[in-house]
């Protein structure tokens, strides 16, 4: 996943990858969440073996690459997943 938004400093990956850990304080922060989401990603990628890399740049945006085995991998018939176009 990328994208293009506030980045964050190198200096703040270490506390953004702790449960509920943020970069702002909750009465100066301008971007919502709980500070779960970056956690939570990695600790499944890593229950399932795969790999978690996050990189990203202030004022310029983050990239959130997940890798899993390929025998973690299920295919899924499209026909059988309700809503799939």
């Amino acid at each position: 996943m990328e994208d293009f938004g506030v980045g964050i400093a190198r200096a703040d990956l270490n506390r953004v990858m702790e449960p509920f850990g943020q970069v702002e304080g909750y009465l100066s922060r301008k971007v919502e969440g709980t500070g779960l989401g970056l956690p939570l990603c990695k600790a499944l990628t890593e229950a399932h073996g795969g790999e978690f890399r996050l990189k990203s740049t202030l004022g310029q945006g983050t990239c959130v690459e997940v890798f899993l085995p390929a025998e973690r991998v299920v295919a899924l018939d499209a026909a059988a997943v309700k809503g799939f176009d």
